[in-house]
């Protein structure tokens, strides 16, 4: 993993503050082991926090993503959607054949088709 981050990958982790299944000490691990390599979005899932996210919540971007304006899991998706659209224009795939990238450059050919 150090190769691939010295080599440009970047990691992004989504997690609830207070999600048993994903606990704080697995993202600070991660900021430890991979510096700078690590981007991390973290909510709020305690009590009484401002946007009555439930303290079991666990799927940031799936059962558990709000999508209105505002809320941090909405926020959480869009940085996740810029973070794939930077890394995959950022990505060797351009000096690749094959279908991977055939697929990439027939979706930048025809914007908003998707």
């Amino acid at each position: 993993m150090k190769t691939r981050l010295a080599d440009g990958v970047r990691v992004l982790g989504l997690r609830f503050i207070h999600d048993a299944m994903c606990p704080g000490q697995r993202f600070a691990r991660l900021r430890q082991e991979l510096g700078n390599g690590f981007e991390s979005v973290e909510i709020d899932s305690g009590p009484g926090n401002p946007h009555n996210i439930s303290r079991s919540a666990r799927s940031v971007v799936t059962v558990d993503l709000v999508d209105e304006d505002g809320h941090p899991t909405r926020a959480a998706l869009e940085r996740v959607l810029a973070f794939f659209q930077v890394r995959l224009k950022e990505s060797p795939l351009d000096q690749r054949k094959g279908p991977l990238f055939n697929t990439i450059e027939t979706i930048d050919a025809y914007p908003g088709r998707l």
